[in-house]
């Protein structure tokens, strides 16, 4: 089975449809009801709240560019994939919650309280083959590029056993 590398906002992400497409009006149904709640009647034929890979995905790619262009910033060149995995991995928010029901519609009958167990939910921690490293830290990427191109700490020579250091001449 495959593992996430990383977790990213994927959940009632406002999306543009077509006014006659597949996903209309009605697609509010699936989403969470607060993002529901504030559509201005202008925007409901041009956007309507989604939820899934298909709206992550997009968040990671994202993500992923704005790593580049630091990199390119301050490393003049950009990170090889491998590099620019470990470092959304290695700056990723951990993701501590337990596995409990915490999506809409928690609470409203003949739903659980928020925070409480549904169907089959361990409610343990979530393990890495849930979340990956964590939730996508953008601004922690980032930092961490502007870090590599930190310059080395510079090593003082030791004077050779046996000769005395040499004497600076101003």
């Amino acid at each position: 089975m495959g593992q996430p590398t990383v977790a990213a906002p994927g959940v009632n992400i406002l999306s543009v449809r077509t006014p006659n497409g597949s996903v209309n009006a009605e697609a509010c149904g699936s989403a969470e009801l607060p993002a529901c709640l504030n559509e201005r009647p202008q925007d409901v034929p041009y956007y309507v709240p989604l939820q899934g890979t298909s709206m992550a995905s997009p968040q990671v790619a994202g993500a992923v560019a704005v790593i580049q262009s630091a990199a390119k910033a301050q490393l003049g060149r950009y990170l090889l994939p491998d590099e620019v995995k470990a470092v959304l991995q290695s700056s990723a928010t951990p993701m501590g919650a337990k596995d409990e029901f915490y999506d809409w519609p928690c609470g409203t009958p003949p739903f659980p309280d928020c925070g409480q167990p549904l169907g089959p939910m361990t409610q343990q921690p979530y393990q890495a083959w849930h979340a990956g490293a964590g939730m996508v830290d953008v601004a922690r990427a980032v930092d961490q590029v502007i870090a590599l191109a930190a310059p080395a700490p510079k090593k003082h020579k030791k004077p050779k056993k046996g000769k005395p250091p040499k004497p600076r001449r101003r």
